[in-house]
């Protein structure tokens, strides 16, 4: 039986931290490993985790200074020893069965990840929305166009992975966002011959806070990491095999994304902004429409008006009820 490391990362999770260790603890799968890290908490998680960690020899405590999601997730990956890699975060829950049922797929379609289904719930543990990866792809280049169209998740959690492969996994360790997707990316380029499957079992409950880091990040921020994959797909030789979904990404997931939430520092940047839109915004611009294309120029000329802009139509499409995209 292989074994497989759950490697949980904490920080101010004192609270949740119980459910999270017990649900590991309680895998019908047992051949496991629970690596939890504490990432210089100021609550006492390290206290919680000790007081596991005395209940079952299978669980590892490390307790360090805070350095972020990136280095800390990478701590507990060197400290692991099993075949397979989950990653788990404090606040979040996993199914009695979920290794098993993850493992048991890996198996039996020789793959390298296997990701479950995600359920999204709020802090009191209602049910918001579910997640089921619908990817058919078998290359790289079709599991680069299934995560740019959101086929496959931007996660690192929730997935049963090959310890090889995270091996080349080396995310910088100033990234206030976007660390997840950043290990995707570089999980599929890096890896020859890679192959990834789903299942469709709900197995990872994943919850959402309000004052969560991704919904704190600042727009700068978050446009550091979409410019490291683009980097890394230039030099990988892949940015022009996907470019259509990598375009539409770009604009729309990404550039829409940090102009709404009112990034200044690379709108400044004339020639940035006129290569971006020569390059990415051309490719999509007839797929796109009127309004969003109005949006988006609007920006370019002039951030006040396209700001007010995108606040005052996102109140329509609330009020109309429509979906604010």
């Amino acid at each position: 039986m292989d074994k497989v490391s759950i490697i949980i990362i904490a920080y101010n999770s004192a609270s949740s931290l119980p459910k999270c260790i017990i649900s590991c603890l309680n895998q019908t799968y047992k051949n496991i490993e629970i690596v939890i890290v504490i990432d210089g908490s100021p609550d006492n998680s390290f206290e919680v985790a000790k007081f596991y960690q005395k209940k079952d020899s299978r669980i590892l405590v490390i307790n360090k200074e805070n350095e972020g999601i990136p280095k800390t997730r990478k701590i507990g990956f060197d400290h692991s020893s099993g075949e397979f890699i989950y990653h788990l975060d404090a606040d979040d829950y996993i199914e009695s069965n979920t290794i098993e049922v993850l493992l048991q797929r890996l198996y039996q379609e020789d793959a390298d990840i296997v990701i479950g289904g995600l359920v999204f719930e709020d802090k009191n543990g209602k049910f918001i929305t579910n997640w089921i990866t619908s990817t058919t792809a078998n290359s790289k280049v079709g599991y680069l166009k299934d995560i740019f169209k959101s086929r496959i998740p931007p996660f690192i959690f929730g997935r049963l992975i090959r310890r090889e492969i995270f091996n080349s996994v080396f995310v910088p360790g100033n990234y206030n966002c976007g660390e997840d997707f950043v290990s995707n990316i570089m999980m599929i380029c890096y890896n020859s011959d890679i192959k990834i499957v789903s299942d469709p079992a709900l197995l990872h409950h994943y919850l959402i806070y309000e004052t969560s880091i991704t919904n704190a990040s600042k727009a700068e921020a978050f446009m550091i990491y979409t410019d490291d994959i683009c980097e890394i797909l230039m030099n990988q030789n892949l940015e022009e095999s996907v470019i259509n979904e990598w375009a539409y990404f770009r604009v729309i997931k990404s550039w829409r994304y940090y102009l709404r939430r009112g990034g200044k520092q690379y709108l400044r940047n004339k020639a940035y902004v006129r290569n971006f839109y020569n390059k990415y915004y051309s490719i999509i611009r007839s797929k796109l429409t009127i309004t969003e294309r109005f949006e988006l120029n609007l920006y370019r000329y002039n951030q006040f008006l396209g700001y007010n802009f995108s606040r005052v139509y996102s109140k329509i499409l609330r009020i109309t009820n429509q979906p604010v995209n």
